[in-house]
Parts: C-alpha cells; structure tokens; sequence
C-alpha cells in the first residue's frame, strides 16, 4: 500500500503527492504558495485548488488589441527592470521596444534572453544596440522566417534542421513555439476569410487581380484592419499559403502549439524534444484527419 501520508496506489504523479499532501494538512504557521505561469484547468488538481484552497489569476489578456498590447508591455517591462536590477544593467535609448519586439510577449524568453546579453557585455553596465543585435539579432528573425517558410512548404527535414540552429544559437524554444502560433494564427485568419463568399478570392488568381479584387474588402473589415494592413504581395502570399491549408488542420496545430507550450513551461522533458516532437508532429499530420 502507499506509504503513509503518500499519494493513493503509491502513484509516482507530483500532483497525487501534493493533493495528499494537502489532504494530510500542512505543518501549523506555514503556508505553501505554488506558482504557474500556466495552469490547465481542466485537470483535477487545478479543480482540487480551486474547491478547496485559493486560487489568485494573475494572467495578462493575450492577443493583438490595443488593451491586451497594453497589458503586455506593463508586464515585460517590469520584468525587464527587474531583471537588469539584478546585475546593475540598463538598456540605452529605446531599446526596450526594440527588445519587446523581437523578443514577443513571452515573459520566460524575455528574462533569458535579457540575461544572455547581460552575459555577453561582461563589466560594462549599459546594453547597446550592437549588443542586442549581436545577442538577439535579426538573423533570429531571418531564422524564424526561414522556420515558418519551411511549415508552408510542408517541409519536415528543413524544419527540424533550422528548429535546431535556431536553438544552437541560443533561441529559446519558447520564442520559436511563439512565432509558430503568431503564423498559424495568421493562416487561420486567411483561411477563414477566404471562407466568405463576398470576397471570391482564388488561389489560382494573379497578385495584381488579388490587389484589386480582394484587397479593397480585406481593408473594410474593421475587426482586421490591422492584420490586412502589410504589403499588398505578402498578404497575396499568405493568402496562397493558407489556401492549401484546411481549417481543421490549421485548428490542430493551434493546439499542438499550446500543449508544447505547456511542456515547455511545466514539463521535465528535453526543451529541445519538445519542439522536435511539435515540428515532427505538425508535419506529419494529415489534413484529413487532422481535426479528429
């Protein structure tokens, strides 16, 4: 039988051990706090807390309107002050947009690539733009566009090859499962567009009908004004692009993309397993049955 005090069935999972543990009753005069970046609510323990103990929600509103911006830059930016707090490090000028941006709203890669760079400048104690682009710099963004390049094409050895550069120099997977979800979002705001009958957008059609026919309704739709506000050509690229992609495809890999962030966030296993496992399983996965 379990040991006493021990989870039921001499269970080896954390979250059996703790819920014993709390049933048993802390010491007297001590308090446990647990921190979660992310929490899965369907599970039974995040029940168990929520019935039974205090749960405080603390998260930040996702997304890319202006009250969620808005929320995100409060958080990322104390948590870079804080972080160069640490070693007595400052940003010069504006860099702190600069970093925002390339970085995204991804508060753990934002600590870790900011302590990279404070690694990398040694003594000194101000950040200059050299250092941030030599530490975080646009061949990250080139690397990530070549990662996302790669998905549209279907291609899975290309994948894994840059998904593996991109982590030799020094990416953390938690940026890349971001810019993941920031393009499936972007094909699945396409394919649902192309949805509606108004716009008759075809995949066989040429940049400059594209341009004419269906950019003037894409401009009108004021939810996405925003989102339709690139280049004339990349949007008709993007629009090909998802075009070859079915919804529940699209739909899938948005899930796979959070379950991996949850590893990443919670889990033992390899980050680096992590997103071999995401790639490998998005690209392998059949349009067909990719909703079921």
């Amino acid at each position: 039988g379990a040991a006493a005090g021990g989870p039921p069935g001499g269970s080896t999972d954390p979250a059996d051990a703790l819920a014993a543990a709390l049933a048993a009753g802390l010491p007297p005069q001590n308090v446990l706090v647990l921190l979660a970046e992310e929490a899965d609510r369907r599970k039974r323990l995040y029940k168990l807390l929520k019935d039974e103990q205090v749960v405080v929600d603390l998260s930040v509103e996702t997304g890319a309107g202006a009250k969620a911006q808005k929320e995100q830059r409060v958080v990322l930016q104390e948590l870079a002050r804080t972080t160069l707090a640490e070693q007595g490090k400052t940003l010069a000028g504006n860099l702190a947009e600069l970093l925002f941006e390339r970085v995204g709203f991804h508060p753990v890669a934002l600590v870790m690539e900011l302590r990279k760079v404070m690694l990398f400048i040694g003594e000194r104690a101000q950040i200059t733009r050299a250092d941030l682009d030599a530490v975080i710099g646009r061949t990250r963004q080139e690397a990530l566009f070549e990662l996302t390049a790669a998905i549209g094409r279907r291609d899975l050895e290309q994948a894994l090859a840059i998904g593996d550069r991109l982590q030799e120099n020094g990416i953390h997977p938690l940026a890349v499962v971001a810019t993941l979800r920031q393009y499936v979002r972007g094909q699945l705001l396409c394919r649902a567009l192309q949805e509606q009958p108004d716009l008759q957008f075809r995949p066989t059609m040429s940049a400059a009908a594209f341009q004419q026919e269906c950019l003037p309704l894409l401009k009108n739709r004021a939810p996405w004004q925003k989102e339709m506000g690139g280049h004339p050509y990349a949007l008709y690229m993007q629009f090909k692009g998802a075009a070859a992609a079915p919804l529940s495809l699209l739909a899938h890999w948005m899930r796979l993309l959070l379950e991996a962030e949850l590893r990443l966030k919670g889990s033992p296993v390899a980050p680096s397993l992590v997103l071999q496992h995401l790639l490998l399983v998005m690209l392998t996965a059949a349009p067909a049955t990719a909703g079921k």
